[in-house]
């Protein structure tokens, strides 16, 4: 889904961003999130160089697997 509006990680990661949802009950919880850096280019020198770090937050899926087990 592209969010041209979106605020979350603007000047951080650069020219592309991705989101990491998991629907629950109707809901989308953000487990995580991506995006180009120029990390990588500014170490090496290098400007064709590109990094595409991500991330899902542990606590945020275990907390969201806690409410789907079954009582018992």
């Amino acid at each position: 889904m592209e969010e041209p509006d979106r605020t979350r990680g603007r000047g951080y990661y650069v020219n592309a961003a991705l989101r990491i949802t998991a629907a629950h009950d109707g809901e989308a919880i953000d487990l995580g999130d991506g995006g180009f850096t120029t990390w990588t280019a500014q170490l090496t020198s290098d400007a064709k160089e590109r990094c595409l770090p991500s991330c899902v937050s542990v606590d945020r899926l275990a907390a969201l697997a806690a409410t789907n087990r079954p009582a018992g």
